[in-house]
């Protein structure tokens, strides 16, 4: 009589992260190679995967720093079509002075020669805008409230 140790009734089923029982040498075979093979930083990310040990730095200072300058890419947009926005209300032709009103004219009032500086600036808010909300997790036009 022979005795196997892969039967027998302490082997009623492979545990579910080990191959059967048939195949078990290639499994390990495998690994064998797969690690050695690896190096820099693809053994890293693998270390960090299978030991469950992400170090990943989450770089505040930086996403700071980069929030800061977005918002102050905003103040000044928003400085800017402020002003065009004054000139272009006290303006002398009926054209400009009605683009508070009609958004139609001031969308394209370039194309029909009237400088279109306030649609410029009313864009590139409207980029910046969608960039610092993305930023901020924060749907836009959406008060935060933070209650902490």
């Amino acid at each position: 009589m022979s005795f196997d140790i892969r039967s027998g009734p302490w082997r009623r089923r492979p545990a579910p992260h080990l191959p059967d029982s048939e195949n078990w040498y290639r499994y390990y075979i495998h690994i064998a190679t797969f690690n050695v093979q690896m190096s820099g930083y693809s053994k890293l990310a693998a270390f960090m995967t299978e030991k469950h040990h992400p170090i990943l730095k989450k770089y505040r200072h930086l996403a700071a720093r980069d929030l800061l300058y977005l918002q102050a890419e905003l103040s000044d947009l928003q400085f800017r079509y402020d002003e065009t926005a004054k000139k272009d209300a006290t303006a002398k032709d009926r054209e400009r002075e009605n683009y508070h009103r009609d958004w139609l004219n001031m969308a394209t009032s370039q194309q029909r020669g009237f400088g279109g500086e306030q649609w410029v600036i009313a864009i590139a808010t409207r980029n910046k805008l969608r960039e610092y909300c993305a930023f901020t997790n924060v749907p836009s036009g959406a008060p935060r409230r933070d209650w902490n």
